[in-house]
């Protein structure tokens, strides 16, 4: 069993400047949150054992309340349920872990001429996250040893003043996996690594205030990259070689609406090291 608690003190102050009086709204905010935690783990057997945690953490805001008073944190709640077990005689490690994150008091811009007064915010937002996740690793056998994992999550607004609610947040693929061999022998070094990235959103979340808005979120096609190493170590020397995005797959990091980066194409490198 653990058990922890833990008390954070901040002081937020917000400056507002009015250009036509000249004049500048200065105000202080105090806050204290609690963050408590609590886990337990129930091992059955020496090869499983299941386990279950609870936490609290706080994000801070920026921007002012329609009193000029600086936003509080939002409180934030995380849930986690799972499994880890050994099998195969400790050959191989599984786990699966299951979670919700909850933000109930996310901050948003208030509906009141909300283009004039975007710093003006209030804690009306609920986004959720949840998901499950699956590791998989196993020792090394005859110089091999290979790990494989699956996320699933789905991160969504709830609740929201400002989008629509049960649509998803931007950049955050529901899927994604990863699988990877590696061989380690007599000086030799190989790895075959592969990563998939599900579909995902980029754009601007469409809003709910604005009459016919032209937000609009793009949709980013799934792919997956796989990357292959090659190592020899003599003594204090190793040549090493890599050639990325083996397929030379086309996708793009999109980071707005405005912002769009294509990810690296096929590439090679070859290094030379000397430890002394």
């Amino acid at each position: 069993l653990l058990a922890g608690l833990r008390y954070s003190y901040q002081q937020t102050t917000s400056e507002v400047f009015t250009f036509s009086s000249g004049k500048t709204t200065v105000s202080d905010n105090f806050d204290g949150a609690f963050s408590p935690r609590l886990g337990l783990v129930i091992q059955p057997s020496e090869a499983h054992a299941i386990f279950a945690s609870y936490s609290n953490s706080f994000a801070l805001n920026t921007g002012i309340d329609v009193n000029n008073k600086a936003l509080p944190p939002s409180l934030i709640d995380q849930y986690e349920v799972g499994v880890k077990n050994e099998l195969l005689g400790g050959i191989l490690s599984a786990n699966v872990t299951a979670y919700r994150i909850l933000n109930n008091n996310l901050a948003q811009n208030i509906l009141v001429n909300p283009t004039t007064y975007s710093y003006v915010k209030e804690l009306v937002g609920s986004v959720q996250s949840e998901g499950i996740e699956i590791d998989l690793s196993t020792k090394a056998f005859h110089g091999f040893t290979v790990t494989g994992g699956y996320s699933y999550n789905e991160t969504k607004y709830v609740k929201s003043n400002t989008y629509i609610e049960g649509s998803l947040l931007r950049y955050n693929p529901n899927h994604t996996a990863n699988v990877g061999v590696n061989f380690r022998k007599k000086g030799w070094q190989a790895a075959l690594t592969s990563v998939y990235i599900g579909q995902r959103f980029a754009g601007r979340s469409t809003r709910v205030a604005v009459a016919n808005d032209a937000y609009q979120l793009i949709e980013l096609p799934a792919y997956m990259q796989v990357d292959f190493s090659l190592a020899y170590q003599l003594k204090t020397f190793t040549i090493r070689t890599k050639i990325a995005n083996l397929g030379d797959v086309i996708s793009y990091n999109v980071h707005d609406d405005n912002s769009v980066n294509p990810i690296t194409p096929r590439n090679y490198s070859l290094s030379l090291t000397y430890n002394f």
